[in-house]
């Protein structure tokens, strides 16, 4: 834990100090132009991580396999040179076949355990996010971003095992996030984005369900300081 504080410590002296720099160049190179309009999504699809607890929080331990796939539409406005503001919405869902779960509920004291099960997960988020930019070249084309943002949203996930009845999962999660990434222009109003999560404090709360009736609950606050696998997002908008 220690490790993982002096690391997000470092990031934040780092890019703050970038941030400053900006600011003192910002009259000599300008990579987005106060008053412009973004209009664009972000995509992401990942092989599905059997040990991630933010999407299976209440299964541990689980060998699963299968994919996640994301849409990420959103829009940012330059309210300052080099500086936007945005919102996105974006929805989540993927499949999974599974091997062996175990369903843990440790302050309901029940546990139970599934094999040969096939998954399915949903999630809709909702997002506001801060950019900063960092132009690199002098053509305006190639440009570093910072990211930071806060997200609420709502998601499920249903297993269903071959000789008993679906067990769901439902929660409610709240994050803050902090993403790096690197912007090209294609055209002069066209760019694509790729950015990846480095850091995220988040709080979730969930329920868990067997055949329609509640069996336990669960609250998780959480801490991370590095790549996040489920946070790598693609992406392309167009520039009013």
């Amino acid at each position: 834990m220690r490790l993982r504080i002096f690391f997000a410590s470092i990031c934040v002296l780092f890019f703050s100090s970038l941030a400053y720099a900006q600011d003192q160049k910002e009259e000599r190179q300008v990579f987005i132009p106060k008053g412009d309009l973004g209009v664009g999504a972000q995509f992401a699809s990942m092989s599905l991580d059997s040990d991630n607890t933010e999407w299976m929080l209440f299964f541990n331990p689980i060998s699963a396999k299968g994919r996640i796939s994301s849409i990420g539409p959103f829009v940012e406005y330059a309210y300052r040179n080099n500086r936007t503001a945005g919102v996105r919405i974006s929805y989540t869902s993927g499949t999974a076949s599974v091997d062996n779960i175990t369903l843990d509920l440790l302050n309901e004291g029940m546990s139970l355990e599934l094999s040969d099960v096939d998954g399915e997960i949903t999630a809709l988020n909702a997002t506001v996010f801060h950019r900063n930019y960092f132009g690199i070249d002098r053509l305006r084309r190639l440009g570093f971003v910072v990211e930071g943002g806060l997200s609420m949203g709502r998601g499920n996930t249903e297993f269903k095992p071959r000789d008993s009845g679906p067990t769901k999962s439902s929660y409610f999660r709240v994050k803050a996030y902090f993403s790096p990434g690197l912007v090209f222009y294609l055209m002069d109003n066209v760019s694509i984005l790729g950015s990846i999560s480095m850091a995220n404090v988040s709080y979730t709360k969930g329920d868990s369900y067997e055949d329609g009736v509640r069996i336990g609950g669960r609250e998780k606050f959480g801490a991370k300081a590095g790549i996040d696998l489920l946070g790598i997002w693609f992406g392309a908008s167009i520039h009013f």
